[in-house]
């Protein structure tokens, strides 16, 4: 009876703290603190409730350490689509039944430059799909197709955020949706609002900052590749928790020729020397393809398997080599947040 009540004071305990695990970066040094803080307090447990030191008791002790730990992340993600977290559970509890209409979160809007192939589309879904799969269940977002001429650019004050997507027209065509999406991300950044580039969007945000964009010298780049974080990025909250290599999914045939004045390159491979890059404090470019899982990425070889050939490259190859692990999930997440602690300081 003694380890049944231990187990379930361990569980208890480890609720909150998981609650804060899945508020805070992963791997930052409050994630770690998430996990260590309580293992004191659990060894404690083990003297009072005198449980001595028989084998038995390590599972279920462990168990319920991971438990709590796990239900406490669920608990969050289930709210976190909904209302806008601090990460401390009792006062997010206590707050969202009296003040629910105050902490509701704005949503995240989604500047769709374009679609991709219909057949994708078919199967898959587009976009704003993808993105939406790989963000906390529930999170709100909205989504304009800003590649219509009738479109009209939105007041930014009711977003938390914006996310350009990627599109098949090239920002070089100078398409007059493109200028119109350009000004608009000018406006966004002057009001220090965050802002995501995709690939398309990428080359966008570097073009409205006052840098240029041309076709890539070496062609096209497709498949999943190798990028390599710079040096001084560990702590940059859109990459945050990434490891120093790791593989991402890629298609495009344009670069970012220069960088507008004051941005800083945060990752690179021998191919594309600015994978992503920040610009001032709440802009990002990112020319890989965090939303793409690897059957996407497989699909869109596909969709270009005839062209690939006929550019000298092995398709098959490209095929052989897309990776299923999926580090986009953690900076698209990442843009979340920065969006919700930038609404949070307002």
């Amino acid at each position: 009876m003694n380890l049944l009540w231990a187990a379930l004071a361990v569980f208890v305990l480890n609720v909150p703290f998981g609650y804060w695990r899945e508020h805070v970066p992963k791997l930052s040094a409050a994630w770690f603190l998430a996990i260590h803080i309580p293992v004191p307090f659990v060894i404690a447990m083990r003297f009072l409730f005198r449980l001595g030191f028989q084998l038995y008791t390590y599972p279920a002790m462990v168990g319920a350490f991971f438990f709590g730990q796990w239900f406490g992340g669920w608990l969050y993600k289930r709210l976190a689509g909904k209302y806008l977290l601090s990460g401390n559970m009792l006062r997010d509890l206590l707050l969202i039944p009296v003040r629910s209409e105050k902490v509701k979160k704005k949503p995240v809007l989604i500047l769709k430059a374009g679609s991709t192939y219909p057949k994708i589309v078919w199967e898959y879904g587009d976009f704003e799909d993808w993105i939406r799969a790989k963000l906390f269940r529930r999170e709100p977002l909205e989504v304009l197709e800003v590649f219509r001429d009738e479109t009209e650019m939105p007041d930014p004050s009711q977003y938390a955020g914006f996310i350009i997507t990627g599109s098949h027209d090239d920002v070089t065509d100078h398409a007059p949706w493109v200028e119109r999406l350009a000004g608009y991300v000018m406006y966004l950044m002057e009001r220090e609002l965050p802002v995501l580039g995709i690939c398309f969007g990428h080359q966008l945000l570097a073009y409205a900052g006052g840098g240029s964009v041309k076709d890539h010298p070496g062609g096209q780049e497709l498949g999943t590749v190798i990028i390599r974080r710079t040096e001084g990025t560990k702590k940059d909250p859109l990459l945050r928790g990434l490891p120093k290599s790791f593989p991402a999914h890629v298609n495009h045939a344009q670069t970012v020729d220069r960088l507008p004045e004051g941005a800083v390159v945060l990752a690179y491979n021998a191919f594309e020397k600015t994978h992503a890059f920040r610009l001032g404090e709440q802009a990002w470019g990112v020319q890989f393809h965090p939303e793409y899982t690897g059957d996407i990425m497989r699909a869109q070889i596909r969709e270009q398997y005839d062209a690939v050939k006929k550019s000298g490259r092995d398709p098959e190859k490209l095929l052989q080599e897309v990776s299923d692990k999926d580090h986009g999930r953690l900076v698209l997440r990442n843009f979340v947040r920065i969006c919700r602690e930038k609404e949070r300081s307002r």
